[in-house]
């Protein structure tokens, strides 16, 4: 009984490894097309200069599952970097996150809730890097879909924030509709930023990667592209580039 307990207790676990290597691999192809602008990709963290060179504290970059670089390979060099926090699902790949669920704190630990996360990351690096705001992109990816109500709200707050110059949090609540106020009222709360850090951090945080394919499907879609470049042993290369 205790072999089987843990094998069905590590499916969800290594469901989501392996979401995280054909998502990497896929990033990774990225950079070996014509004309590509991606040009270095990390896993389980940025590029060692962005921690060690800048004085990031490590404990809070662990929502950056991969890191893409544009232009460059490291925060400074770079026009645009890419975080990104993973979630993949098995049980649960039909459940929509919503605003509670993505500010829902780990049972065990608290303050580590996705958002939580997410917003560390931020802070870290538009403390130390003036320009953040105009070359970061902060994302989750997920085979789970965002809620509609966050979805319209966060981009309602966009749409306001690229219009308006406001300075606090407050205003940018105040001057949205009550249907949009709560979603981004609790996204605030949970952020633990301070109210104008919090406008920088809705600019630059980024939900169109949810409610992607499946694992499956990622990987064929791998294993056509190396097809399509006419590599021999294709399923001998998938393995090695995973």
């Amino acid at each position: 009984m205790e072999s089987i307990k843990t094998n069905a207790g590590a499916l969800p676990s290594n469901a989501g490894d392996d979401f995280h290597l054909v998502w990497a691999a896929q990033k990774i192809l990225e950079m070996l097309k014509p004309n590509a602008t991606l040009t270095a990709v990390t896993v389980e963290g940025p590029a060692w200069q962005d921690s060690i060179v800048a004085d990031i504290d490590d404990s809070k970059l662990y929502a950056i599952d991969l890191a893409e670089y544009y232009g460059g390979t490291d925060f400074q060099s770079a026009s645009k970097i890419v975080f990104s926090q993973l979630k993949y699902s098995t049980y649960m790949g039909d459940i929509v996150w919503t605003v509670a669920s993505l500010c829902r704190s780990d049972n065990k630990k608290k303050d580590n809730s996705i958002i939580r996360r997410l917003a560390d990351v931020y802070k870290e690096y538009s403390e130390k890097n003036s320009d953040s705001g105009d070359k970061l992109i902060i994302k989750l990816v997920s085979n789970r879909t965002i809620s509609d109500s966050l979805k319209k709200s966060l981009a309602k707050s966009k749409e306001v924030l690229a219009k308006k110059k406001y300075k606090h949090t407050s205003t940018l609540i105040k001057n949205l509709s009550p249907e949009f106020k709560i979603e981004i009222e609790r996204l605030y709360k949970e952020s633990n930023l301070n109210s104008i850090a919090f406008l920088g951090f809705i600019k630059i945080l980024d939900f169109e990667d949810c409610g992607k394919a499946t694992r499956s499907i990622i990987k064929a879609e791998i294993i056509q592209q190396l097809g399509n470049w006419g590599i021999d042993n294709i399923q001998n290369k998938y393995n090695e580039l995973i």
